[in-house]
């Protein structure tokens, strides 16, 4: 077996004058997925900041590989330049795997540790049940919308609760 089999890269000659590296990874449930090296998605982060609140727009897929360091080594770089509040938006992940969860769980718990707090926003309705099944909604805070999020590192912005039943009840008090 050649050292490039073992690593999970093969040597295809599509071509015989210019050989194309082909790499295999396995996913989830048994499945290979075959591609050539430089068109699998990789995972892209956009940096940007909204009212001191750093947001990290994540794009492709969250699984084991450079995807998962990239994005730990990001965090990491925010923590240790005193950046403790930040919310990534997955609003264009398409898949997050076991790994991928695992450094999603090791981060928030880092920053949660560091006195501050990494929230996500645009969990898809499917990672959300997955999430609920788990109970990682105890180290995470999930939103559906940004203001949400962003608010939600500062608790005087907490919106008022509204209870229809108190305002009938007023109401009733009142006539």
């Amino acid at each position: 077996m050649s050292k490039f089999r073992r690593r999970g890269v093969s040597l295809s000659t599509v071509d015989p004058i210019s050989p194309v590296v082909a790499m295999t990874s396995r996913l989830a449930g048994g499945v290979l997925l075959e591609g050539h090296a430089g068109t699998a998605m990789k995972l892209e982060i956009e940096q940007r900041q909204k009212e001191g609140i750093f947001i990290l727009d994540l794009k492709g897929r969250l699984v084991l590989g450079p995807e998962d360091l990239t994005l730990r080594q990001r965090l990491q770089s925010l923590l240790d330049a005193g950046r403790h509040n930040v919310i990534l938006n997955l609003k264009e992940v398409s898949d997050i795997d076991s790994t991928g969860l695992g450094t999603l769980v090791y981060c928030a718990l880092r920053f949660r540790e560091s006195g501050g707090k990494l929230v996500l926003l645009h969990l898809s309705e499917s990672e959300g049940r997955l999430s609920d099944l788990l109970k990682l909604n105890t180290v995470f805070e999930t939103y559906r919308n940004e203001v949400a999020a962003v608010n939600s590192f500062f608790p005087e912005r907490t919106p008022n609760r509204y209870d229809i039943l108190d305002f009938v009840e007023e109401q009733e008090r009142r006539a």
